[in-house]
């Protein structure tokens, strides 16, 4: 099995940056993202390939965030949470958590990164977190989760120094999901 841990407020946070930019570069109106297919590109730079597999995508957001802004689906309670789809590489199972203000939202996906390493049929982990906000706590937490022998794989939109994961950078996932094409760089 393999999981996906996204901060959906962060993952909304850098597709608006994006958004607004590449507008302006471009010269044309960016498309609402396509979530599934982001979701694909983050589970192909996290490793995984072409078969039958089972992914769990987890998306923490604040309590008050009802939705992505700039993705489709969006809505966390009806389109995100108990929710699953399935293409080429395998059977994706979706779900929301709300982070309450008991917890913040950097010990919550601690927590969890930690229980996922704590399982055996967990092979892959790859978390999207705010590495502006939550760097050392999620390096930290990736590091442990790696010495339990899992593959971890951090994306940020630039790189960071540490040890025991990969590194893929997040906006290039974005760019796909965003309909933003390489060709139109040049």
């Amino acid at each position: 099995m393999n999981f996906i841990l996204v901060d959906a407020d962060y993952l909304d946070y850098v597709a608006f940056d994006l958004i607004v930019n590449f507008e302006r570069m471009l010269a044309r109106p960016v498309k609402t993202g396509d979530l599934c297919r982001w979701i694909d590109c983050i589970a192909l730079d996290g490793g995984l390939r072409p078969g039958h597999h089972q992914t769990e995508v987890a998306f923490v957001h604040r309590a008050d965030t009802k939705g992505l802004k700039y993705f489709a689906p969006a809505n966390f309670a009806t389109e995100l949470h108990e929710q699953a789809f399935a293409d080429n590489l395998g059977e994706f199972t979706m779900n929301s958590y709300a982070v309450e203000s008991i917890v913040s939202k950097s010990d919550f996906m601690k927590e969890i990164i930690q229980q996922m390493a704590s399982q055996e049929n967990v092979e892959r982990i790859m978390i999207v977190g705010n590495m502006d906000e939550d760097a050392s706590s999620l390096k930290a937490a990736a590091q442990e989760a790696s010495e339990k022998g899992k593959d971890v794989t951090l994306f940020t939109m630039q790189p960071i120094n540490g040890r025991g994961f990969s590194q893929e950078i997040l906006g290039y996932s974005l760019m796909a999901a965003l309909g933003i094409e390489s060709s139109e760089l040049t």
